[in-house]
């Protein structure tokens, strides 16, 4: 595309208007993510099940922005009406699992995944230095996460995976990313030195939301909600031993990344870890001394 240029005093010239270093390359990285995200889907529904949901998620997140800096979303009536048809998605999904086939539980978890795509950013101007945001990469994120957990919770067996991601994949994750964070100089350090700033609060928010969950965490693992995995992988008091130090260490690793935010806190995130920790107290009270697994599973 070309534009005219007019100088006070010279003649009319025209100047190519160039795309931003890098877009070409993002873009077609972009395309091939997506390319990816729907072989994963179409194995899900054909082949594999809900467990190919598991890298459609992680490949449809990072395919959903291309920006090297994620906008937020626009607050209109379309983003509210897509709020409403995630919940009504995510209740179905949840209260139906064993009264529907795995090839409809497959087509309506990949659809609640992919629904952020269909959501507007706003404009760069006024959004880039909000501290609060929400973005389609986090929601797809979000999402995903809560659909894995609702597969691995009431399919039976699979709960110890579960506690496991959350306790050792999960604080990885987040190790790498605030590693890459820091060389941006997109970390903020002032929760340690002043926590009770008033420009902390959502940041202060966050850490006490992802502490509770450690907690929680700690609690269900102290309850016993591990100790099926000793039964079934025939595991001895050592291994068994090294197994709960291992998710010990990870939650404590978990603890540190919650005090060293990024500058910006996502939202969607932040509610699907509150979500995490009612779930997790509902869990703790109803089997104080049980590990929290579904009695049976029907999957037809």
């Amino acid at each position: 595309m070309r534009i005219a240029v007019v100088s006070p005093g010279r003649s009319v010239g025209v100047q190519p208007i160039t795309a931003a270093p890098g877009w070409h390359r993002r873009r077609l990285i972009r395309i091939a993510l997506i390319a990816l995200a729907a072989l994963s889907f179409a194995a899900a529904v054909l082949v594999l099940g809900p467990v190919a949901l598991i890298p459609y998620g992680l490949l449809l997140a990072a395919a959903s922005d291309s920006r090297p800096l994620s906008r937020t979303v626009l607050r209109t009536p379309r983003t509210i009406g897509l709020a409403g048809v995630l919940l009504a998605g995510f209740a179905w999904f949840w209260l139906r699992y064993f009264d529907l086939t795995t090839s409809t539980l497959v087509v309506i978890a990949g659809g609640l995944i992919a629904l952020p795509l269909a959501l507007h950013d706003a404009a760069a101007d006024g959004v880039r230095d909000r501290t609060v945001v929400v973005t389609r990469r986090n929601l797809v994120l979000a999402i995903w996460g809560l659909v894995v957990f609702g597969y691995l919770y009431q399919e039976r067996g699979l709960w110890m995976y579960g506690v496991a991601a959350v306790c050792v994949a999960v604080p990885f994750a987040l190790v790498v990313s605030r590693t890459r964070e820091v060389r941006r100089g997109r970390v903020e350090f002032g929760l340690l030195r002043h926590p009770f700033r008033r420009g902390m609060r959502a940041q202060l928010i966050q850490g006490v939301n992802i502490l509770l969950l450690c907690a929680l965490l700690g609690g269900v693992i102290a309850a016993g909600g591990i100790h099926r995995a000793r039964i079934e992988y025939a595991l001895d008091g050592g291994q068994f031993a090294v197994v709960v130090a291992g998710l010990a260490a990870g939650l404590v690793l978990l603890a540190v990344v919650a005090v060293l935010p990024a500058r910006r806190v996502q939202l969607a995130t932040n509610l699907a870890v509150a979500l995490l920790s009612s779930f997790l107290v509902v869990q703790l009270v109803q089997h104080p001394s049980l590990p929290p697994i579904p009695s049976c599973s029907r999957r037809r």
